[in-house]
């Protein structure tokens, strides 16, 4: 996206092909250098075509000048293969100007991916099975109640 400005109920969009994965999201945003605030706004993903999601709001910013202040989402997750939409929609019902630059969507690394609380469960539980599974079987060779194959 090029440097654009939202207002009162105004949105931008972009409408992308993503690869299944997390993404993290950057931006600049600034306000107008003649008003005291920026405008509301509300950032927005999904499918495109499907119900989007609004991910963060922020109140804009509270500068008046053209300092630029770097906004960042983590995470941003594609569960498979599509179209996806990134919306900027202004959620403001006044006359106030937020200015948005430099958007970029950045691929996260499998590796720097955090995974599912349920991923470590079943990994607890295999592990756990593993080490009794262990246990049993150097008891039951200590003892001598290993089963061995009889001759025919």
């Amino acid at each position: 996206m090029q440097a654009a400005g939202i207002q009162q109920t105004a949105s931008i969009y972009q409408d992308l092909f993503l690869v299944s994965g997390s993404y993290d999201l950057g931006w600049l945003e600034s306000g107008r250098n003649n008003q005291s605030e920026g405008a509301p706004y509300s950032v927005m993903f999904g499918l495109a075509g499907g119900p989007l999601d609004t991910v963060a709001s922020f109140t804009g910013p509270e500068v008046s000048t053209a300092v630029w202040t770097e906004r960042l989402i983590p995470g941003l997750f594609a569960p498979a293969d599509g179209i996806y939409r990134l919306q900027f929609q202004a959620t403001g019902s006044q006359d106030r100007t937020t200015l948005l630059d430099d958007v970029s969507l950045t691929s996260v690394p499998p590796s720097q991916v955090i995974p599912e609380p349920g991923t470590g469960m079943v990994l607890a539980v295999g592990l756990g099975s593993l080490v009794a599974f262990l246990r049993r079987k150097r008891r039951s060779s200590r003892t001598g109640a290993a089963i061995r194959p009889q001759p025919v």
